[in-house]
C-alpha cells in the first residue's frame, strides 16, 4: 500500500517539475524576444476583438501562440 502511494507520489512530482522547468524556461526566451512577444500579443487583441473575450474556439485560433509554446 505505502509502496504505491510513494510511487504515485513520485510519478506526480517527476512529471509536475518537468513541465514546469520547460513552461519557464519557454516564457523566458519570450520575454527575450520583443517580436515574438508582439505577434502574441497581436493575436490575442484580434481574438479578443473577434469573440469579446478568450474563448476555447479563440485560443485554438491563435497559431502563432501555439508555436511559440508548443
Amino acid at each position: 500500500g505505502d509502496t504505491i502511494v510513494a510511487q504515485a507520489g513520485q510519478f506526480y512530482t517527476a512529471g509536475f517539475e518537468t513541465v514546469s522547468t520547460t513552461m519557464s524556461f519557454t516564457l523566458y526566451e519570450i520575454c527575450l524576444q520583443r517580436d515574438i512577444q508582439d505577434r502574441i500579443r497581436s493575436e490575442i487583441k484580434d481574438s479578443l476583438i473577434k469573440y469579446g473575450e478568450l474563448t476555447y474556439e479563440g485560443i485554438q485560433e491563435m497559431k502563432y501562440l501555439n508555436m511559440a509554446v508548443c
